[in-house]
């Protein structure tokens, strides 16, 4: 009946309004709860179907609490850096242990009351852990990792496992491998490494091409060490500057990388080394260089003269006791190094301390190796092990050049497939094929190193420097029992027979042929070693010799032979025989005719001409004074000069050669002549009773030295290497000859450096093709060998030998620029972007590996096309910023917290480095979440599940640090609310004890 669902109805209201009751209770004790959201209890009719349109059947009332999740607190300052709130939609992940696990629980709250605990980690006052993201510096690695932006620097997501793997970060989800709890106590102190530059400066447009200007910037390495970079601007070309460095100290190597890679590594922009001595070294100590020959050179420090220079093993004397400290010991090695075999020796420089190395446009990569010496800093550089004291200077790509380098090495023989050398007789080496002594001589001092013993493998056996008594191109012979025992060397042996002496003989006739694109005319650049006299090689001179060894007269009608002289008048006076008796006589010869029936006829006549046949004789018209026939009385004497000597001594000298001749024992013999006669070995000839000729006989002539001035066709331009005593020096001579030819445009491209000829191109050189032909030397195994850039690919090829290396004509120059200018100051063009750096003082290198594994410095100098950086303008060099990060050691003083969510970690050396980034969880309907105890919510299928983002992305709010976030509760509207409740609280009561009433009246009714 109705007075029972009225009493139904009663007890439903004192429940619903108990209900609202205990939410204003709960909201009015957590009025100053941090994040509270306050609990509105709503109601919602109860209503009972209605079976009578004249009855009515009370329902009820039901309570419906709902908690507004999504309402905005107010915020508030804190004054704790770890107290945090959320400004907007969303909410703080946490877990309820600091670590999340697989059965932990990951829940929701935007009470940001956190501080640290025992351990270090961020938990709030309910206990509830802090999750997000741990950050850590980019460099150059980024590939697979989410990254955030700080300022100029980008970090990855990332977390180091207990493997100390480095582990992605996937920050779409909420797992325990994607997020992290944030620990302080990790943090400690901070060493940060220079990671990016930042440069602007303006570089004067009136500046000359070759004017430098400095800039210096202060970096860091890893462990906060600091040190000054110098970069050096030097202007190349006009708009277009080139870059260098300066190795720091405490680096072994420093390289600046270009911005197009052209293969799977960075290019080499530029390069320079460091060896920084820390003292005098010991007795014993070496270092090791290996150049573009790839035969290292040892540079041992000897105080008690017991080192024997060898072409690879040179002694650097510290013997002298004003040696004291390390600045007098580089300018020692340098000199050491100038007298090596070591190409491009010019790279090298002392500079108090420091052996300085610099890089040069065409030089080969520079093997160091200081693992046998502990006076100098970068033993520790290169620590694939502790210590290991090996590193390389890079050679620039080729990709950034135009040039030519042509290695000259020493001369040495080495065994190869099919090229055995058998050590037999206790004093001779036989070579089983090819001319490997081809130009070594007599008296030539050799070294035999690594030699093998057949008894033994791999012991040294014949090990030692000789002197060689007699060669050809294949057999060697010293003095006897020099060699303990026979053995043969074959390829896969690591023996070597190196030529100690003079290498002049071994290039002498090597040529160089250079056609510029101008001229289209080839210039032949001969390597000329004059023929020497000496006590082992003494010259004969015989001014009386018959020509090719004859009897030197020739009779008239004598055995057949019967010759006219012919008076022609105008024309060429002849002689004509009636056999070949003149095959041997040559333009230039003087004969001397006798027994004429004109006595005017009989005299002395320089031939003209020579008939193919032999048969005729030509000379100047007007000679002879009448025509004779032959009259069986005349006789005709013809001798020559000759010079003779040992096998070899006259190689590559030609007839028509114009020599000249010094220091001859008679002064008479001093003259300069042209070559009638020679085999190109053992003798040369000259025309006899002309007007300069050798005055004397000498059959020991021991002083005198024949030099070839020019070539009968004067193509040929003789390199005079006489007077060379290294490679070096050869090397020289050529590149000067080059120089001073009239014929070649901007001769300046051709330089020495050290054992290496250089090319560079101009930016306004003309193309030119480089032969380098060492068939024509001497000695044609492994003399030179080229490198050049392909015009087509830019890349690096090998150059064999005769082969044309085409010099292309380029806009740029031997190297690109650096930075290239528009005609308004602007970059046109930035060539280099990254700073490579190999420590040398325990510091992780800054350098690239692979592409997943790149901490190389960041260089900015700006955009192209903006004037935002480097610029080109009129006045003068000025440097308008300078920006760098690192710093030295500080210790951990606290943290801040972005609106971005990012937790930067405080140091008290002044460096910040973000560490954490905390994500921000939104839902779809956040209100219909489940709320558990400790202010936290858990999803449910009602709020759908959560979407993780950075704070202030997608809806996410922004994160407010040392801030907190006010309950939502309004105590006015909760009182307010408490007496209404309370009323109808009443009022409810009030319907149960009335329909009490009337239910007392219906039972009295009887």
């Amino acid at each position: 009946m109705s007075l029972f669902g009225a009493l139904s109805s009663g007890v439903s209201g004192l429940q619903a309004q108990s209900s609202a009751m205990g939410a204003i209770a709960d909201n009015v004790t957590n009025v100053n709860t941090v994040g509270y959201k306050s609990t509105l209890v709503k109601f919602q009719t109860l209503v009972t179907a209605q079976v009578s349109l004249t009855q009515y059947s009370p329902g009820g009332v039901l309570s419906a609490p709902d908690t507004d999740v999504d309402r905005q607190g107010l915020l508030r300052a804190s004054t704790s850096s770890t107290d945090v709130a959320i400004s907007g939609q969303g909410f703080f992940v946490v877990n309820e242990q600091p670590t999340a696990s697989g059965g932990s629980l990951f829940a929701y709250t935007r009470a940001g009351s956190f501080g640290v605990d025992k351990d270090g980690f961020l938990q709030n006052t309910s206990g509830w852990y802090l999750q997000g993201w741990p950050l850590q510096a980019a460099g150059q690695n980024i590939s697979g990792f989410a990254t955030v932006q700080v300022g100029d620097d980008t970090y990855i997501k990332a977390y180091q496992n207990t493997n100390g793997d480095t582990v992605a970060i996937n920050d779409n989800i909420v797992t325990s491998d994607s997020l992290q709890p944030l620990n302080l106590n990790t943090v400690g102190g901070t060493a940060a490494e220079t990671q990016n530059i930042r440069l602007g400066a303006n570089l004067p447009a009136g500046a000359d091409v070759g004017d430098e200007y400095k800039s210096n910037v202060l970096v860091y390495d890893t462990l906060g060490n600091k040190s000054n970079l110098e970069l050096l601007w030097a202007k190349d070309r006009e708009n277009g500057w080139g870059l260098s460095l300066e190795t720091p100290s405490g680096a072994a190597t420093i390289e600046i990388h270009a911005t197009d890679n052209t293969d799977a590594g960075p290019d080499v922009f530029a390069s320079s080394g460091l060896l920084e001595f820390t003292g005098v070294p010991r007795d014993g100590e070496t270092i090791v260089i290996t150049d573009g020959t790839g035969v290292p050179i040892t540079f041992e420090f000897d105080t008690d003269n017991t080192v024997v220079e060898t072409s690879t093993l040179r002694r650097i004397d510290i013997s002298s006791p004003t040696i004291v400290d390390a600045t007098d010991v580089t300018p020692l090695l340098k000199t050491a190094i100038d007298n090596s075999n070591l190409q491009g020796t010019g790279r090298f420089d002392s500079n108090g301390s420091d052996l300085v190395i610099t890089q040069s446009i065409m030089g080969s990569g520079i093997g160091i190796d200081v693992s046998g010496i502990l006076t100098v800093a970068q033993n520790a550089a290169n620590r694939t092990d502790i210590g290991n004291g090996v590193f390389t200077i890079s050679e620039i790509d080729f990709a950034l050049k135009n040039g030519a380098r042509i290695d000259f090495q020493p001369p040495y023989a080495r065994p190869a497939p099919g090229l055995d050398f058998v050590f037999s007789g206790g004093n001779t080496i036989t070579a089983s094929s090819g001319n490997p002594f081809r130009g070594w001589q007599v008296g030539d001092t050799i070294t035999v190193d690594a030699g093998m013993s057949p008894t033994a493998p791999g012991t040294a056996n014949n090990d030692g420097t000789y002197t060689i008594l007699t060669v050809t191109d294949t057999v060697i012979t010293v003095a006897p029992g020099s060699f303990p025992s026979a053995s043969t060397e074959s390829d896969d042996s690591t023996f070597s027979i190196y030529n100690n002496s003079t290498p002049r003989e071994v290039y002498d006739n090597l040529d160089t042929v250079i056609t510029p694109d101008d001229t289209g005319t080839a210039i032949t650049f001969r390597l000329h070693n004059p023929a020497q006299a000496s006590l082992l090689n003494t010259f004969g001179i015989d001014n009386d010799f018959p020509i090719g060894g004859r009897a030197d007269t020739i009779d008239n009608a004598a055995a057949g032979v019967s010759f006219d002289v012919n008076d022609n008048g105008a024309n060429p006076d002849t002689i004509v025989a009636t056999t070949d008796v003149f095959r041997n006589v040559v333009v230039g010869d003087v004969i001397t005719l006798s027994g004429q029936t004109d006595a005017a006829n009989n005299g002395d006549y320089t031939v003209t001409a020579v008939s193919a046949d032999g048969t005729t004789l030509t000379f100047a018209p007007g000679s002879f004074n009448s025509t004779e026939a032959s009259n069986g009385a005349s006789t005709i004497d013809y001798l020559r000069d000759r010079i003779t000597a040992l096998p070899g001594t006259f190689g590559g000298f030609r007839v028509g050669d114009v020599i000249t001749i010094t220091n001859g024992e008679d002064p008479g013999n001093n003259q300069t002549l042209s070559i009638v006669g020679t085999d190109g070995n053992t003798y040369v000839e000259f025309a006899s009773a002309a007007t300069t000729t050798l005055a004397t006989d000498n059959a020991n002539d021991e002083s005198m030295t024949i030099t070839i001035d020019r070539n009968a066709a004067g193509n040929i331009d003789y390199v005079d290497i006489g007077s060379a005593t290294s490679v070096a020096d050869i090397v020289r001579q050529l590149a000067e000859d080059i120089n001073d030819n009239s014929e070649i445009t901007t001769p300046t491209r051709f330089t020495s450096d050290g054992t290496s000829l250089i090319f560079e191109q101009s930016p306004i050189g003309a193309g030119i093709d480089i032969v380098m032909d060492s068939t024509t030397g001497n000695n044609t195994t492994g003399i030179i060998t080229g490198v050049w850039q392909d015009s087509l690919t830019g890349a690096a090829n090998i150059a064999a030998d005769g082969e044309i290396m085409n010099m292309i004509e380029t806009t740029y120059g031997a190297k690109r620029s650096a930075v290239s200018f528009n005609g308004d100051g602007t970059p046109s063009e930035i060539l280099v972007d990254n700073i490579d750096v190999q420590w040398a003082n325990g510091a992780s290198d800054q350098e690239f590996t692979t592409t997943n594994d790149d901490t190389r410095i960041s260089l900015f100098l700006g955009n192209e096309n903006i004037s935002d950086g480097m610029t080109q303008f009129a006045g003068s060099y000025q440097i308008n910023f300078v920006a760098q990060n690192g710093a030295q050691f500080g210790n951990y003083a606290g943290v801040s917290i972005g609106e971005d969510g990012v937790v930067t970690a405080l140091f008290d050396n002044g460096v910040t480095r973000p560490v954490f980034q905390i994500p921000i969880a939104t839902f779809v309907n956040p209100n219909k979440m489940t709320s558990l105890t400790g202010n936290v919510f858990i999803e449910t299928d009602f709020s759908g599940q959560p979407t993780v983002r950075e704070a202030g992305e997608g809806g996410a709010g922004a994160v407010t640090g040392a801030s907190l976030e006010a309950s939502t509760v309004d105590l006015g509207e909760e009182f307010t609310s408490m007496i209404v409740t309370q009323r109808a609280y009443s009022a409810a009561a009030k319907i149960i004890t009335t329909t009490d009433e009337m239910l007392d009246e219906l039972l009295r009714i009887r």
